[in-house]
């Protein structure tokens, strides 16, 4: 999740449509790799409810999901003809068939889509945190996470997974992986319930808000005042963990995985927001002296909440406002992402949190920046999968890195410049 350090407006961009081999990288990326996290935002696409556009202005170019209709199943189509990378000996994909699958898929890319230039902008990372926790609080863990309050049923496990099948033929028996279903399931069955989607206090946006209609309301209380009791009682302890500091990272990212005593691990997602303004604490340590604007990064917080008082460090903590709700996620396989604002697991190094009023949920963006830890450029084609509460601008985005220790050690440390490109089908991008 991007810690909002910094404003990065980006550079104008240029509302002229390139050939995708124009882009820097782009003939050494393989495009292979993104085509199940695409198959999934067509997925996504193909239930999405026909009153509703992917942008505010519906009249944007790519805002009508029919629009990507065409694209998405030839994607389709392609995936099931072109076989995927048979494994060798050593377990690793066959370098041959990979590049076969990879050519084929960038010479369709080619052929049915164009580049937008979005300008020059901010590229941050964020990743899936996995925790120790406890079900119950003990003398060890006795920072909570807690569920959406609701006057009624504070905690209702929700799938992750879509379970109803996509209205586009082709689509109708895909999994969300984008892979053809064998036999139905009840997880995919004609007439499943509708997924269901997590439904905001007030208006707000971070890592895994769902497109929904936001409600309106009065504000919850602060993070502070949450810490300190304000909702203690009311039965919405999902977990508990041993650290403030983890807990207040996991809210930043959206979405994390607790490791239970037992051996199992629970999955949670973001439900909701307590509606109060999210103030970078980054922001409030560089103002205050404490750790200087060029050494400022998710460690160097890590370090100071560490070394600081409790107290201190609560205090700064509660220095934003703002508070995340959790829910229960089931469904997932433990190589899947979390979901995503579009519904769907988010892919690491491939899936993209962006600015939903700006770019289309689900689409392709192309990113051209540098790896955040060796340096070297980073090109690749990702889909904007994700939103997130400091992503705000056109040429601005979030790449999710994964899950664990590894994943957070790159995610913490990216933070560049780099250029961005929104992908349109050719006819969308040359309608008037």
């Amino acid at each position: 999740m991007a810690l909002g350090l910094l404003s990065a407006p980006g550079a104008e961009a240029d509302e002229r449509a390139v050939p995708l081999a124009s882009m820097p990288g782009w003939a050494e990326d393989a495009p292979g790799k993104v085509v199940d996290a695409l198959l999934a935002s067509c997925l996504a696409w193909s239930r999405w409810p026909a009153e509703r556009s992917l942008l505010p202005d519906p009249s944007t170019r790519g805002a009508n999901p029919e629009h990507w209709r065409p694209f998405c199943e030839a994607a389709l189509a392609l995936d099931r003809e072109q076989p995927r990378p048979h494994l060798s000996r050593r377990g690793a994909p066959d370098i041959a068939s990979a590049r076969a699958r990879d050519a084929a898929f960038r010479a369709l890319f080619e052929a049915r889509l164009v580049a937008m230039p979005l300008g020059a902008g901010l590229l941050t990372g964020y990743y899936e945190p996995v925790l120790r926790g406890s079900r119950v609080r003990d003398d060890e863990h006795r920072t909570p996470l807690l569920a959406r309050p609701r006057p009624a049923d504070p905690a209702t496990p929700a799938s992750a997974v879509l379970p109803q099948p996509g209205s586009w033929p082709g689509f109708r028996r895909v999994s969300i992986t984008g892979q053809p279903l064998p036999g139905a399931t009840a997880r995919h069955e004609e007439g499943a319930e509708p997924w269901p989607q997590p439904e905001p206090l007030i208006a707000t946006a971070g890592h895994g808000l769902p497109a929904v209609t936001p409600l309106t309301g009065p504000l919850l209380p602060t993070r502070g005042e949450i810490a300190a009791g304000a909702l203690a009682g009311r039965g919405l302890e999902l977990a508990y963990l041993a650290n403030p500091a983890d807990a207040f990272f996991l809210h930043i990212q959206g979405s994390g995985r607790v490791e239970l005593p037992d051996g199992k691990v629970l999955r949670l997602g973001y439900a909701a927001q307590n509606g109060h303004r999210y103030i970078p604490i980054g922001r409030v340590m560089i103002s205050r002296g404490l750790i200087a604007r060029e050494a400022m990064s998710m460690q160097a917080i890590r370090d100071w909440l560490s070394t600081a008082p409790e107290a201190e460090a609560g205090a700064m903590m509660a220095e934003n406002p703002s508070y995340i709700f959790f829910r229960e996620l089931e469904g997932l396989r433990p190589d899947q992402g979390p979901p995503g604002s579009l519904g769907v697991p988010l892919t690491p190094g491939r899936s993209l949190a962006v600015d939903r009023t700006q770019i289309p949920l689900g689409a392709p963006v192309f990113i051209a920046g540098r790896d955040p830890v060796s340096g070297e450029a980073l090109n690749r084609l990702t889909l904007a999968q994700d939103t997130g509460g400091a992503i705000r601008g056109r040429a601005r985005g979030d790449l999710f890195w994964g899950w664990g220790d590894a994943a957070g050690a790159v995610a913490g440390r990216a933070r560049d410049e780099a250029r961005f490109w929104l992908l349109l089908p050719n006819e969308v991008a040359a309608a008037p």
